[in-house]
């Protein structure tokens, strides 16, 4: 990372209107949790050049992570206007979407399933849109995507929580057997992360 930001510094020395370099760099702080520093080098990004998906996308997630769900929502928007190819903006979008505003699932749902056309089989959509439509009581739904997470995700936290609410679901589909498997698999991970 060290390299990275060291030679991004230098090529926006060389050019300070290079703002795909700012919008690099910006990542690079972004994922090592420098947030300030990401934040001022999405915000010059797009400040140089306010058509650039990526550097809106960055913001995005750079507000997402501080909690100013209003300012990432535009964002992402603002990335999705510019390129609709952005599968991340769209999913990130639809977590916004169901996690922060009052029932907007089925705006979710859109989201996460355009981003599931961009990406097929990611875990990170299926999980967010089978949570979605969990919440809009549409359990058939929910149960493909969260089936789908556990087929495709190594991710503890998405396995766990699928296996939470596809007990759930299936308790209000009247499958009682399959819920209680479920639910024992979801208490089992748990401890077993506990320990």
């Amino acid at each position: 990372n060290e390299l990275a930001l060291d030679d991004l510094t230098k090529a926006i020395g060389y050019d300070t209107k290079n703002y795909k370099a700012y919008y690099e760099r910006g990542m690079v702080y972004y994922l090592t949790d420098d947030t300030s520093a990401a934040l001022s080098d999405c915000q010059k990004s797009v400040s140089i050049n306010s058509e650039y998906a990526l550097g809106h996308l960055c913001l995005g997630y750079v507000y997402d992570d501080t909690g100013d769900f209003n300012a990432a929502y535009k964002e992402y928007s603002e990335s999705i206007a510019l390129d609709p190819s952005q599968s991340w903006a769209y999913a990130k979008r639809g977590r916004i979407l169901y996690y922060y505003y009052d029932n907007r699932f089925q705006e979710a749902v859109d989201d996460l399933s355009q981003a599931l056309k961009l990406r097929p089989n990611w875990d990170y959509a299926y999980y967010y849109r089978g949570m979605s439509f969990y919440f809009m009581k549409n359990y058939s739904s929910t149960i493909q995507d969260l089936e789908q997470v556990l087929s495709l995700s190594t991710d503890t936290y998405f396995i766990n929580w699928s296996h939470a609410f596809l007990g759930d679901a299936y308790y209000e589909e009247g499958d009682f057997k399959t819920a209680i498997k479920h639910y024992n698999l979801a208490i089992n991970n748990i401890s077993s992360a506990d320990d």
